[in-house]
């Protein structure tokens, strides 16, 4: 999976995906959240390549080596991680943000329901993105 580091990268990488839904999951190294959502992105990446998809699936850091803001961060106002936002032709169609699993509170069955929640929300969006937005990335 790629690392996107600014917007003039993304932009290449949008130009060079042609007719290719791109996915790009926003995080921060010190967010407990954005590491569970890395891997529930990591198994959405492998059930894309299994059903052969065309789909481009890249990773960005909203904190930039000062700890300021990315220009990404900024030009889609991503608030807060983690994020995942789905582009069309270089065109953001879509957008979900999950919940900070740090702030989810209650017995443990409701916790994880949340979670698994979110883990449904994140593949029905990815679907829906695909199938009606980017119909060619099936082809």
């Amino acid at each position: 999976m790629m690392e996107v580091r600014d917007a003039d990268e993304f932009d290449a990488l949008c130009e060079h995906a042609n007719n290719s839904l791109v996915v790009m999951f926003m995080y921060r190294p010190s967010c407990g959240s954005c590491k569970d959502a890395a891997l529930r992105f990591e198994q959405l990446r492998e059930e894309a390549n299994r059903t052969q998809a065309r789909v481009a699936f890249v990773r960005h850091n909203v904190e930039t080596d000062y700890g300021d803001t990315s220009d990404l961060s900024r030009i889609h106002s991503v608030r807060a991680v983690p994020a995942f936002l789905f582009f069309d032709g270089g065109a953001m169609v879509r957008r979900l943000s999950l919940r900070d699993i740090r702030r989810l509170t209650g017995p443990k069955p409701f916790v994880e329901a949340a979670l698994a929640e979110d883990v449904r929300k994140l593949k029905s969006t990815f679907r829906e993105v695909l199938l009606s937005r980017a119909p060619s990335a099936r082809s």
